[in-house]
């Protein structure tokens, strides 16, 4: 049997305080670096104007589950990244800080995107989390303005078939 130590033992306490006082003086790991190219609100609206592109606004929360999920597991995707960045305006949002904007686009909760064209007319928003193909297919039928003659069903389908 291996022997325990007691419960409160008191010859871990200066060990367990010097670990608790190196990770309180560290502070939090810094985020990794987003890929995708962010703009503030206002700059965003500007840029779509001048480029012709439409606006993907996301609206994350700093203790949002699945906008840490949907970071990590779809936006990190330099595939997705990429498109995002030369097919669109991209437009991040805090939930938490931003709530003139939250409240102007009616947004209840993150994570949302909430697409737009150009002009800032709404085209449709997607809410939660999804997985990187469902993103991908959803960016490309925004991107490529599929939206206007097409269906999102009908697009989705071509997305599923290209698999």
């Amino acid at each position: 049997m291996i022997p325990m130590p007691r419960h409160g033992s008191p010859r871990f306490l200066p060990l367990l305080l010097l670990m608790a006082l190196a990770l309180a003086w560290a502070g939090p790991l810094p985020a990794p670096e987003s890929a995708v190219a962010w703009h503030p609100h206002d700059e965003g609206l500007r840029l779509a104007q001048e480029r012709g592109l439409p606006l993907a606004l996301y609206f994350f929360g700093k203790a949002c589950r699945q906008c840490k999920l949907l970071e990590q597991k779809v936006l990190a995707r330099p595939e997705i990244a990429a498109y995002l960045n030369s097919r669109l305006v991209p437009v991040q949002i805090s939930f938490d800080e931003e709530n003139e904007l939250v409240s102007r686009y009616r947004v209840v909760g993150p994570p949302t995107f909430y697409f737009m064209t150009p002009e800032a007319k709404p085209i449709d928003y997607l809410i939660g989390y999804v997985g990187p193909e469902k993103f991908s297919c959803v960016i490309h039928y925004i991107g490529e303005g599929k939206y206007q003659t097409t269906s999102y069903r009908e697009f989705e389908k071509q997305c599923e078939e290209e698999k």
